[in-house]
C-alpha cells in the first residue's frame, strides 16, 4: 500500500509540474482571441535593424553598471577560459566569423536613449592573439593573469560594437587557451551555451550548414511586450502588489565591510560537487519526499543562509530561462532572455518543524509565484521601491538552477571539440552572492560567485563546506526529515 501511495504521489507530482511548467512557459497568457494577443511572435523582417526597447533584466543590467549605484561599476558579464590541444587558430576563427553573422544580437549595441539595436553590417572580427610560447612559466603565468584579471570582469562599452572580446593564448606548440569575454546584454547563459555547441560544429565541420534562424529578438521582445497589455498579466500584478507589505527584503548576511564603499567590485568563484551516483540518490530523496532536485537543492541553499542570515525570514532572487514558445525556433535565438522571481524565504520555526516541512513549504511557494511568473522581479522591485518611498531595495543573492530543465546550460558539457572548460566566472550588478547549480555527465556542479570582499575571511569557505556537508547528510538520511542539519 505504501509503495503505491508512492507512485501515486510521483505521478500527481509529475502533472503538478506539467501544468507549472506550461504556465511558467507561456505566462498565463489567456484565450488569445478576446484579448487579442498574438497567437505566436510577428516577424517583422523589414524592421529588422530599427531600434527596440529593453527587456526588464537588460534595463537593470544598464542601469545596474552606473559606478554611482551601490556594487556599481561592473557589467553583468561571463568569462569563460579553454584549454585546446592541437587547434587550429585560423578554422575556428572562421568559425566564430560565421557565428557572428548567423546570431544578430552579437552585433547588438546599447544606445544612450535605453534603446538597443542590431546592426546590419560590422567589420570582420579579429581574435586577438597572445604568443607565451617561448618564455618562462613565471612570465607566462604573470601574463595570463594580467590577461584574466582584464578579461574577467570586463566592462565593455555598450554603444559600442563589439559587446565581447575573444582572445587566444598559445601557450606552447601543442596548447593554446582561448578566452571568452561577453556582456550579457546581448546574450544569457543559455545562448552563451548554444553559440558554443553551434561553434564547437563549425569548427569539427566547416562545410556545415546550420538551420536558418527566420526570427528575430527585436520580434520576440515586441511580441512579449504587446503581452503586458493581457488579462494576465494584470492579474500577475495585482498579486505582486498584495504581497509588497510583507516581502521582506534579502538575508542579512554577516558583512565587515559596507558594499556602498567598493568602487571596483570583483568576484571569485568557489566551487564543489557532486558525483552522478550521489546526485541520482539525492534525486530518488526529492522525489520519494515529494520534492523536485531543484526544489531540495533549493531548500538546503536556503538552509544555510538561513545558519547565516541575521533573521530567518527574508527574500532571494530566481533566475528563470524563461524563452516563451511563440516560434518554432526560438530556442535557436540569442539574447537575453533572463527573468528574475522574487522568493520569500520564512524559516522562523527552524527549530520546531523538518528539513522537510521547510522545503516543501518553500516549493509550495516557487509553484505559487511561477504561476505569476508573466511580471519580472525586476518589475517587482521596482514596486517595491515606489511602495516604500522610493528607498533603495536590492535582493543580492541569487539562485539558479538548472538540473531539472532540458536545455543547453543543463546538459553543460565540459568538454567541446575545441576544448576543455578550464576556467569561468560570472558576475551581476548589485548582487552579493550568486549560486548556480549545473548538470552534466558527471553529477553536479555548484558554482558560488561571490565579492567575498565583504564577507570577512574564511566566511564564503566556510558556507560552502556547510553547505556541502548538508548535501551528504541529506543523501544519508532515509527520512529527510530531522529537525536540523547544521
Amino acid at each position: 500500500m505504501s509503495e503505491q501511495k508512492t507512485k501515486l504521489k510521483q505521478v500527481l507530482l509529475k502533472e503538478r509540474l506539467a501544468k507549472i511548467s506550461q504556465r511558467k512557459t507561456i505566462a498565463q497568457t489567456p484565450d488569445r482571441a478576446s484579448e487579442n494577443i498574438p497567437a505566436k511572435l510577428t516577424e517583422k523582417t523589414a524592421e529588422r535593424y530599427d531600434t527596440f526597447p529593453l527587456t526588464d533584466i537588460q534595463q537593470a543590467y544598464w542601469i545596474g553598471r552606473n559606478a554611482s549605484l551601490e556594487l556599481g561599476n561592473i557589467a553583468a558579464h561571463i568569462y569563460a577560459e579553454f584549454l585546446c590541444v592541437n587547434f587550429d587558430l585560423d578554422r575556428f576563427s572562421r568559425a566564430w566569423q560565421t557565428i557572428i553573422d548567423r546570431h544578430e544580437m552579437l552585433r547588438a549595441i546599447i544606445l544612450d536613449n535605453g534603446q538597443q539595436q542590431i546592426l546590419k553590417q560590422v567589420p570582420p572580427y579579429q581574435i586577438k592573439t597572445i604568443d607565451c610560447s617561448q618564455s618562462d612559466r613565471t612570465n607566462k603565468e604573470l601574463e595570463l593573469k594580467q590577461l584574466r584579471d582584464r578579461l574577467s570582469h570586463q566592462i565593455h562599452s555598450t554603444n559600442k560594437y563589439p559587446l565581447f572580446e575573444v582572445c587566444a593564448v598559445k601557450l606552447d606548440e601543442d596548447n593554446t587557451q582561448i578566452c571568452f569575454s561577453f556582456d550579457l546584454l546581448i546574450a544569457d547563459a543559455w545562448s552563451f551555451e548554444s553559440i558554443l555547441k553551434e561553434l564547437s560544429q563549425l569548427y569539427q565541420n566547416p562545410q556545415l550548414d546550420l538551420p536558418l534562424i527566420e526570427i528575430s529578438f527585436r520580434d520576440y521582445v515586441l511580441t512579449v511586450e504587446s503581452l503586458k497589455q493581457s488579462s494576465s498579466y494584470q492579474n500577475s500584478l495585482n498579486y505582486w502588489q498584495k504581497r509588497l507589505t510583507t516581502l521582506p527584503n534579502g538575508p542579512e548576511l554577516p558583512l565587515v565591510k559596507n558594499p556602498d564603499r567598493l568602487k571596483n567590485p570583483r568576484f571569485v568563484r568557489y566551487n564543489s560537487y557532486l558525483k552522478a551516483t550521489e546526485t541520482q540518490l539525492l534525486k530518488q530523496k526529492a522525489t520519494q519526499a515529494g520534492l523536485t532536485l531543484s526544489g531540495l537543492l533549493l531548500a538546503a541553499y536556503a538552509e544555510v543562509l538561513t545558519a547565516w542570515s541575521r533573521k530567518p525570514h527574508f527574500t532571494i532572487n530566481l533566475t528563470l530561462f524563461n524563452r516563451l514558445p511563440l516560434h518554432p525556433q526560438i530556442d535557436r535565438l540569442v539574447g537575453d532572455f533572463t527573468s528574475l522571481t522574487l522568493l520569500e524565504i520564512d524559516n522562523s520555526s527552524r527549530e520546531e518543524d523538518s528539513f522537510l516541512a521547510r522545503a516543501k513549504r518553500i516549493q509550495t511557494q516557487l509553484w505559487e509565484d511561477l504561476e505569476h511568473s508573466a511580471v519580472s522581479g525586476v518589475r517587482v522591485i521596482r514596486e517595491l521601491q515606489k511602495s516604500r518611498g522610493n528607498q533603495t531595495v536590492t535582493m543580492p543573492v541569487i539562485f539558479t538552477s538548472t538540473v531539472d530543465v532540458e536545455t543547453a546550460v543543463g546538459r553543460e558539457n565540459k568538454i567541446t571539440p575545441f576544448g576543455e572548460l578550464s576556467y569561468g566566472i560570472t558576475q551581476t550588478p548589485q548582487v552579493w552572492l550568486d549560486h548556480q547549480v549545473l548538470a552534466n555527465e558527471d553529477g553536479l556542479i555548484f558554482n558560488w560567485d561571490v565579492i567575498e570582499e565583504i564577507f570577512a575571511d574564511g566566511a564564503i569557505a566556510s558556507l560552502v563546506t556547510a553547505h556541502e556537508n548538508l548535501l551528504q547528510q541529506l543523501i544519508a538520511d532515509e527520512r529527510i526529515c530531522d529537525r536540523r542539519h547544521l
